[in-house]
């Protein structure tokens, strides 16, 4: 019963510290092709509102993980760069 109390107390307080980091980011911009675009990161899995995909930067060849961009449209029409981190294909 400790066991299952003191599980779900680190959980808790891990989500609790991550919302607490989205919370207090601040508002980033990037600019590619000469255009400067907001940066976004995702707080969860899923991204509510992309209407098209523009492009997304290679997948790092080496066996690590690293960061990738990806250009995309909302149903406004405004442009956004999300980046995420992805596991590298050099790993055999």
């Amino acid at each position: 019963m400790k066991y299952l109390f003191f599980t779900g107390f680190i959980m808790m307080s891990s989500v609790a510290a991550a919302q607490d980091l989205t919370a207090r980011a601040p508002s980033e911009s990037i600019v590619i092709d000469g255009e400067t675009l907001p940066l976004k990161r995702p707080d969860s899995w899923f991204v509510k509102d992309i209407d098209r995909i523009i492009s997304i930067s290679p997948v790092s060849e080496r066996c690590e993980v690293a960061p990738v961009r990806m250009v995309y449209m909302d149903s406004e029409q405004k442009k956004y760069v999300l980046e995420y981190r992805v596991m590298g294909n050099g790993c055999n």
